[in-house]
């Protein structure tokens, strides 16, 4: 099969300039998910040391869902389900602003 594959053409001029910036783009979405996740960390590890039982069952619950279910179930119930619980007047604005979360909730059957 021989295939001979020429990056060369992708690796100049717009695409370079468009994977640059996908890269960048990546490389801060990284930071900024790191550090939001290390902050919940510490957050949720100060409340759970705290001796209130009520907090530390909701800590513990928070961790135990997202160790329990897989990361695209979580995925569809946040994009196809959230919008279900939203108030009509909020579905309304998503809708006049375009956003995809209005259109998964027709698309999952809502009405």
């Amino acid at each position: 099969m021989g295939y001979q594959l020429d990056f060369g053409k992708v690796l100049q001029g717009e695409y370079l300039d468009l994977i640059l910036q996908g890269v960048q783009t990546t490389m801060v979405l990284f930071v900024l998910s790191w550090i939001f996740g290390l902050v919940l960390a510490i957050v949720l590890t100060v409340v759970r040391a705290i001796e209130f039982r009520p907090t530390q069952f909701l800590v513990a619950a928070f961790v135990e869902y997202h160790r329990n279910v897989p990361v695209l179930i979580q995925l569809f119930v946040w994009y196809f389900g959230f919008a279900v619980v939203l108030p009509d007047t909020v579905n309304d604005y998503l809708n006049e602003i375009g956003a995809e979360i209005s259109y998964s909730d027709r698309g999952a059957g809502a009405q």
